[in-house]
């Protein structure tokens, strides 16, 4: 038997893996896919399919009420409304307040990059945490522009969840040690020969087994970025000022020496970094390159998770929904047909009382006549009547509401917390039945939150990395204001007779925190109500307050307007 050469080996090791992540996350795709097709309802999914075969045939009503897409849409409404701000800290003697500062206006920055708003991809793993149990998101850099050679941060969404497999072997729950992950994609035949005509498509692939089959189509092919783990060795040192060091071909013993600095510790670390390429069943594509972050770039949003015997359950928001949505359909449906039955129940009478006018009585049901002439029958007094319609059992209508309800106590989402009337009165009574609402969806909101912390993180962790030339940058600060700073600028400092470097985003290490709770502009609207209850309580304040007043009011030249009324009053004081 030949000798499998390195590119063999790897892309053997790639294909087990592959294989390894779809077999372990095939259950939880497969429900995910039916509680998705299940939600929008695709190709009448509401209905089981031997209920949809059998009205099919007899050509009977199958309506669908769709209760599960407002609960979806309310929530994902709910989120955008109360967007988290990202806040960066200091953690150790070298961070300053200053560069976290820089850290948070420029992760604002890249959240509102206009090519590729943070706040689609968001909304997109969100959206699949809900309505299939696990949604992804993804950080990205490329060039500002094609003639420049500074790179920028991108967070962009992933469509299709489905298309993402991480490492199944990693306990963590988003992955934060996993030691691959695929992002999948599939295209014609022509366009991979045009796009890489010296890569081979695969056509041989009966030779490697079924086991590899679902890389090779007749049509089309599977290709995919492939990230993986490689172990390194990392050689650390600390420096006299407390700055921690590693050491490379670039920055040495002597350099640092040469700095005016002296190293006083010195550990090797055993570590790793992330590799990138992009493949096919049995070629590379894109040679094989590092990841400049620490970790894969893509990060995972769950709904929730529990352990079976061993094996990891991933669970929709609304996988229990589904019977008491299907029960009401049902109902719903049965009651319509009962309804559509009554305008063609017959009218009774003898055949004398009819006779000679048989043509209008025949048309009674499909045409509104003024009038109907019968004729008198002395064997009875009673004209012709109409038998008595099909009316709803009341039996129906309770269980079509009995079937909503428990749409609503699968969920835990009642009609107060919809916007809807309920039994409530008091205003009490209804924060209360929106909090119980809250508190039953709140394990989603927080799987959100524990997603993007971690995306923050990677992105504290990147920037040093991308942004790390002399050049200027656009801030967004908390309050949607844009500034430009520049960054990493090297200047002489005669104290110590050094080249030092302004605004080094690569000193100091720093943790991320969620800022959640509404908005600033919602929270510059409240101060703005807030302060002028005081007023009316204490009408004394309002000349101390006016300005701030208007600072924070939405209008054209409120800026101005505040500064003159500041000015005004410390000239009356």
């Amino acid at each position: 038997m030949a000798k499998m050469s390195d590119k063999e080996k790897f892309l053997k090791q790639m294909r087990d893996r592959f294989q390894e992540a779809s077999t372990a996350e095939q259950d939880n795709r497969d429900k995910a896919l039916d509680d998705l097709k299940f939600i929008h309802n695709d190709d009448n999914a509401q209905w089981p399919e031997s209920a949809r075969c059998q009205r099919e045939h007899e050509q009977r009503p199958m309506l669908t009420n769709n209760l599960l897409r407002k609960f979806m849409r309310s929530m994902i409404g709910a989120m955008r409304q109360s967007r988290p701000g990202i806040k960066v800290r200091p953690v150790d003697s070298v961070g300053d307040v200053t560069t976290a500062d820089i850290l948070g206006d420029l992760i604002r920055t890249i959240e509102k990059d206009i090519e590729s708003p943070a706040a689609q991809a968001y909304d997109k793993a969100f959206e699949g945490s809900l309505g299939n149990a696990f949604g992804f998101y993804r950080i990205a850099t490329r060039y500002e522009k094609e003639e420049s050679f500074n790179q920028k941060i991108q967070i962009q969404r992933i469509p299709n969840p489905f298309s993402v497999l991480f490492d199944p072997s990693t306990d963590n729950f988003l992955k934060t040690d996993a030691d691959y992950c695929f992002v999948n994609t599939t295209i014609s035949k022509a366009k991979f020969k045009k796009k890489w005509p010296k890569a081979n498509p695969g056509n041989e692939w009966q030779s490697m087994g079924n086991m590899y089959e679902s890389w090779f189509m007749s049509d089309s092919v599977r290709i995919t970025e492939y990230f993986y783990k490689v172990p390194i060795v990392k050689h650390i040192v600390q420096l006299d000022d407390l700055s921690i060091v590693e050491l490379t071909e670039k920055i040495t013993p002597k350099v640092i020496a040469e700095s005016g600095h002296q190293i006083t510790k010195y550990k090797k670390v055993l570590s790793h970094t992330y590799m990138w390429t992009k493949v096919s069943g049995n070629d590379i594509l894109e040679t094989p390159r590092r990841w400049p972050g620490r970790f894969i770039p893509i990060i995972p949003v769950y709904g929730d998770e529990v352990n079976i015997e061993g094996k990891r359950k991933l669970f929709s928001f609304f996988r229990d929904a589904k019977s008491p949505q299907t029960m009401y359909n049902f109902w719903l449906t049965a009651a319509t047909e009962l309804v559509a039955m009554s305008p063609k129940t017959p009218y009774v009478g003898t055949a004398k009382q009819f006779k000679g006018h048989e043509k209008k009585w025949e048309q009674a049901n499909i045409k509104n006549f003024g009038f109907l002439p019968y004729n008198a029958d002395p064997k009875t007094k009673m004209a012709p009547r109409r038998e008595q319609g099909s009316v709803i059992p009341a039996g129906h209508m309770a269980m079509l509401g009995l079937a909503e309800g428990n749409v609503m106590n699968t969920l835990g989402r009642y009609e107060a917390s919809m916007g809807q009337r309920s039994n409530e009165r008091s205003g009490k009574a209804i924060k209360a039945r929106q909090s119980a609402s809250d508190q039953g969806s709140f394990s989603y909101i927080d799987n959100l939150h524990q997603s993007l912390a971690y995306g923050a993180y990677q992105l504290v962790d990147l920037i040093p990395s991308i942004y790390d030339t002399n050049r200027i940058v656009r801030l967004r600060g908390q309050e949607d204001t844009v500034k430009f700073t520049q960054i990493n600028k090297p200047y002489y400092d005669p104290e110590t007779g050094q080249v030092m470097i302004f605004n080094d985003l690569s000193r100091g290490d720093y943790d991320t925190e969620l800022d959640i709770g509404p908005s600033y502009a919602s929270r510059r609207q409240e101060a703005v109500e807030s302060m002028i209850e005081i007023i009316q309580y204490v009408p004394g304040a309002g000349p101390l307050v006016a300005d701030l007043i208007v600072k924070n009011l939405d209008i054209p030249g409120a800026q101005d307007i505040a500064e003159r009324l500041k000015a005004a009053g410390q000239q009356a004081q």
